[in-house]
């Protein structure tokens, strides 16, 4: 589900794009977000396996609690540049799309 504040352009711009895409390219896009912005998730044994077996999905995972403004344990301070980088959505394709009918679970 979506909803948008009329006067934000930003996001509507982003809905009309996300509504051009295939159904597989949605799923795509909403599980590199879910990925992204996720702090705390559960997954099969299987699923977790796979995502942690792909160092680019494996990368992305909870990094809203990783990246900000501010100095590091280690000095390093990201750049904004830096965060925006991370955050770009058409890398959703570089990541393993786990809500694809490939990795769908049979469990109830």
């Amino acid at each position: 589900m979506l909803f948008v504040d009329n006067n934000e352009t930003r996001y509507r711009s982003f809905y009309k794009r996300f509504r051009k895409l295939t159904e597989e390219e949605k799923l795509s896009v909403i599980n590199y977000i879910i990925l992204l912005y996720s702090e705390d998730y559960f997954l099969t044994e299987d699923i977790k396996q796979v995502i942690e077996s792909d160092e680019s999905t494996s990368k992305i995972i909870g990094q809203t609690s990783i990246l900000s403004l501010t100095e590091d344990d280690l000095g390093h301070t990201n750049t904004l540049s830096e965060i925006k980088d991370v955050y770009i959505l058409s890398k959703h394709k570089n990541v393993t799309n786990i809500l694809s009918e490939k990795y769908k679970t049979n469990r109830g």
